[in-house]
C-alpha cells in the first residue's frame, strides 16, 4: 500500500500531483474548505462562469473505512499552505484519472 499522493495547496490556486503538470493545472482550479476539496474549471473568480467538476470529502473515518472510501486526510500546515494526503492507492488512482479525464475534455473544448 502506498503512502499516498500529497496534494500541496494554498487558497484557491493551482496544485501538482503525479502524473499531471503543472500546465494542466492552469485549466483546473481546486478550492478548499474544512470538509471538502472542490474542483472547477473555468474562471478561479467564483463570481465568474465555471463548471463544477467534483468535490472530495476530506473526513477522518477513526479505524473503520469504508471500502473504496474516498478519503483525503489533512496532515499538516506550513503558513498558507495545508498538506492532504490520498489514503489508498485505490483512492488515488481514481483521483487522477478523474481528473485526467476533465483536463482531456477541457482541451479537447478549446480545440474546436
Amino acid at each position: 500500500m502506498s503512502t499516498g499522493e500529497e496534494l500541496l495547496m494554498k487558497g484557491t490556486l493551482h496544485g501538482s500531483i503525479a502524473g499531471i503538470t503543472r500546465k494542466d493545472w492552469s485549466l483546473l482550479y481546486l478550492e478548499l474548505t474544512t470538509r471538502h476539496i472542490h474542483v472547477f474549471e473555468g474562471h478561479e473568480d467564483p463570481r465568474a462562469a465555471r463548471k463544477h467538476l467534483r468535490s472530495l470529502e476530506v473526513k477522518d473515518y477513526g479505524s473503520v473505512v469504508p471500502e473504496k472510501a474516498v478519503k483525503f486526510t489533512l496532515v499538516g500546515t506550513d503558513g498558507g499552505n495545508c498538506t492532504f494526503k490520498c489514503d489508498t492507492e485505490y483512492t488515488k488512482q481514481k483521483w487522477i484519472q478523474a481528473l485526467k479525464k476533465a483536463i482531456e475534455i477541457r482541451k479537447t473544448v478549446w480545440l474546436r
